[in-house]
């Protein structure tokens, strides 16, 4: 799995991942960015996942992505993001170190309406 660092719209998301790659999804996220249940190291930069993520919980720190929950607008699912709001190339995450799936324990995930650009996360096909 590889971060590919970028500014692209969602519908723009595989643009980033080279021929032999795929954008990965948030459970493949889940499992690769982790020594078992412990995360591995916070990204430095926001990125794309494939799948339409919705927004659940309070606010940052206590929230998840998952495919149910309140929906974050066209084209802004939540994504995986730094813990900084704001990454290198500008791109934004309102909401951060929110869970994955029914939990809220922080596993990277935030963004949501209004947050329209991003990099990409690209796995091996």
């Amino acid at each position: 799995m590889f971060g590919c660092a970028g500014s692209v719209t969602y519908p723009d998301r595989a643009d980033l991942c080279k021929t032999g790659y795929h954008v990965c999804s948030a459970a493949e996220f889940v499992e690769k960015n982790g020594y078992g249940p412990t995360n591995a190291e916070a990204p430095k930069h926001h990125h794309w996942a494939d799948d339409d993520l919705k927004y659940t919980g309070v606010g940052s720190g206590s929230c998840s992505a998952a495919p149910t929950g309140m929906s974050c607008g066209a084209n802004t699912p939540m994504r995986v993001c730094s813990p900084d709001g704001v990454d290198p190339e500008g791109n934004r995450c309102n909401r951060v170190n929110c869970g994955h799936g029914d939990s809220t324990k922080n596993r990277y995930f935030g963004g949501c309406a209004g947050n329209t650009t991003a990099g990409t996360l690209c796995c091996k096909s």
